[in-house]
């Protein structure tokens, strides 16, 4: 019995040992739950998307009058809109991106030729000015526009004249507003909204989204989904002349550039003198378009740029009195490491007469530059 006992304190005494020298089990990394992101909401890319940059549109020498212009406008329209500060969010916001989904078989790709009509919206405002909170907005008879909605992983906001129960009882509500982190807002209609409340108590971590290009001078980037525009635009389905244009046409992204801030110099003049046609007192405030065609393959790359060097050529003979400026427009074929890539680019400069006429519907007032930058 003592044997028995002395042996067990022995096993006892090997086992403390081996323990002690082993080395400790490596411990689990703990990672910090992922943010909700509006990202994480897009379980695909919207047919169309637009992303619009406020501040940086609103600095622009061209664009910004017209855009103040145009605020103030629904401003002195609208005491709503006026009183409860509702285009403020907007206004200076960092980014404001709207993606829109048609309903399914709307418009002529369905057979029916009425408009499509939209299925889901989804609304994002980012860097949202931090002293604004949606649920503090109030009508213009003192009544708040949202109240709350259901809880979840983040804050939800519904229409004030939606109860807070009305989507469990299967009642149709408008939108839904969802308060992310930095700022950020979202509004979400249709599908959207139940599918943003999922994925917003149960981030996905998806990365940013990125369009087709670095667009460091854009204002404006409009994305249009490639086979939805072409199951609408019958131009561009075959066998019609500009097929080649939408065969495999992954999307088409179109880009409002703008320029410096600073082209405003010189002695006052109005632009309505000078808008007949292009003046050399607009040359220095020249803007462009954009447009991207991302296609499926080169193969389908090559065949549409032969065709939209055509177009191009054609325009510039015929010379037609609303599509001539399109005539000076450059076509380039993007060549990441010499290999001839999958997009096709048209750059289009807006003629002066439509830059000169942008400022007088703003009705800003110009200086010439002494020359061109």
């Amino acid at each position: 019995m003592r044997a028995a006992a002395g042996a067990l304190a022995v096993i006892a005494a090997i086992a403390f040992a081996v323990d002690c020298a082993s080395p400790a089990p490596p411990s689990i990394a703990r990672t910090a739950p992922a943010e909700p992101r509006w990202e994480d909401l897009l379980d695909a890319t919207p047919e169309l998307l637009a992303v619009v940059f406020p501040l940086a549109l609103r600095r622009d020498a061209v664009y910004g009058p017209l855009l103040r212009g145009a605020i103030d406008l629904v401003r002195e329209q609208s005491r709503v809109v006026a009183e409860t500060r509702a285009l403020d969010a907007m206004e200076d916001a960092e980014e404001v991106i709207v993606g829109v989904r048609p309903e399914a078989g709307a418009g002529p790709a369905g057979g029916s030729e009425r408009a499509a009509e939209v299925g889901e919206m989804i609304v994002v405002v980012r860097g949202v000015r931090a002293e604004l909170d949606p649920a503090s907005l109030v009508d213009a008879d003192g009544h708040f526009l949202w109240s709350p909605g259901p809880s979840g992983g983040v804050r939800e906001l519904v229409p004030r004249d939606v109860p807070s129960s009305s989507d469990d009882a299967g009642a149709p509500v408008p939108a839904s507003l969802f308060e992310l982190p930095g700022r950020t807002w979202v509004i979400a209609t249709g599908d959207a909204r139940r599918r943003a409340r999922a994925v917003f108590a149960h981030p996905r971590g998806r990365p940013p989204l990125r369009l087709e290009a670095d667009n460091a001078d854009a204002l404006v980037v409009l994305r249009i989904d490639g086979p939805s525009l072409v199951a609408r635009v019958r131009a561009l389905q075959s066998p019609a002349g500009l097929a080649a244009i939408g065969r495999r046409l992954d999307a088409l992204t179109l880009v409002l550039a703008g320029s410096s801030p600073s082209e405003l110099a010189g002695d006052d003049q109005d632009v309505a003198a000078r808008d007949a046609g292009p003046e050399p007192g607009l040359a220095h405030l020249r803007r462009s378009v954009r447009a991207s065609l991302a296609y499926a393959d080169a193969d389908a790359a090559t065949l549409a740029e032969a065709t939209v060097r055509d177009v191009v050529a054609a325009i510039a003979r015929k010379k037609p009195d609303d599509l001539a400026w399109l005539g000076n427009a450059s076509v380039d074929r993007p060549s990441p490491g010499g290999v001839p890539g999958n997009s096709v680019v048209v750059t289009a400069p807006l003629p002066p007469r439509l830059v000169g006429a942008l400022l007088h519907a703003a009705g800003a007032k110009l200086r010439p530059s002494p020359s061109p930058p």
